[in-house]
């Protein structure tokens, strides 16, 4: 979930992308809903989850080595499919585990938080292999 000191700035975001989602209805094409797997999804939100790997040259903050044998950074974002725009990011340091469900739900639970009317939408979700064997944390 989304920490106190970046609370407002999710919620100005939520806010402006409410109004410009709004925009996007009165185009002559209307929202930019998809086709997935061959059938056009209209009314339908797709958020796609996924990590990625961004190294660091140095010890920053957080950075640690990956799984990729590399040194850096582990995120995990939530991307709207149809306007291709982040909604929520969780920074993680390089060793975060990939299939975290902890994270997966930290994450999902803030993108829902950006899109304009979330309780009542039509919302698929859409996750790579490490989100599909997402697993909680074992402690030692």
């Amino acid at each position: 979930m989304t920490r106190p000191p970046l609370a407002k700035i999710a919620k100005a975001r939520a806010g402006v992308r409410g109004h410009v989602w709004g925009l996007l209805r009165l185009r002559p094409g209307g929202f930019p809903w998809l086709t997935v797997a061959g059938k056009r999804l209209t009314g339908w939100i797709v958020i796609d989850l996924d990590a990625t790997v961004i190294t660091s040259a140095s010890k920053k903050a957080g950075a640690a080595v990956t799984f990729k044998k590399t040194f850096g950074f582990h995120p995990l974002a939530a991307w709207c499919a149809n306007t291709t725009e982040s909604l929520a990011m969780l920074l993680r340091p390089g060793n975060a585990g990939a299939n975290t469900v902890a994270d997966h739900i930290a994450v999902l639970t803030d993108a829902l938080a950006q899109i304009p009317g979330s309780s009542a939408a039509k919302i698929l979700v859409r996750v790579d292999g490490a989100g599909g064997h997402a697993r909680t944390a074992r402690t030692p």
